[in-house]
């Protein structure tokens, strides 16, 4: 069995439990990239949407991807 850690989703403004196939299958993709020799540069031309600064934080300190926000003048 493949140990998954609880993710928390945003729905409706209230985080809910992820569901276990759903937790299953992010865990397996985090595998999978941590794996990458490089870190991927994701662009993110929502950088002033605090949802999005907290979740490329979290993948950031995670050290899966290297997040580039873009953020309005």
């Amino acid at each position: 069995g493949v140990l998954c850690s609880t993710y928390y989703v945003l729905y409706n403004n209230s985080f809910m439990s992820t569901p276990p196939a759903a937790a299953r299958f992010l865990a397996g993709q985090i595998d999978r990239v941590k794996q990458f020799r490089t870190k991927k540069r994701l662009v993110f031309p929502e950088g002033d949407d605090p949802r999005v600064v907290a979740a490329t934080e979290r993948l950031a300190r995670e050290g899966l991807i290297e997040p580039i926000l873009l953020q309005p003048k």
